[in-house]
């Protein structure tokens, strides 16, 4: 349990760091903003100023995505 308390640390920083739930509740929102409203250009710059934190959130999640089926496929069976 540690071990994997360990693995996970890296990823939920990373999260944490740009900007962790907040952040991302704000970046899907401002996505839905853009999908519904495509004439508004301050809404797509807005989003574009987003891309940079949702990367790094999506790396995050890819890192903790990994580490979990990795977890998974090392459980006895």
């Amino acid at each position: 349990m540690r071990q994997l308390e360990r693995e996970l640390s890296t990823p939920i920083e990373m999260f944490e760091r740009a900007g962790g739930r907040t952040a991302l509740l704000a970046f899907l929102a401002q996505a839905r903003r853009v999908t519904a409203d495509t004439s508004g250009a301050e809404d797509l710059e807005t989003l574009i100023r987003w891309l940079p934190s949702a990367s790094r959130m999506l790396e995050a999640e890819l890192l903790l995505l990994n580490l979990l089926s990795s977890q998974a496929s090392d459980a006895p069976r």
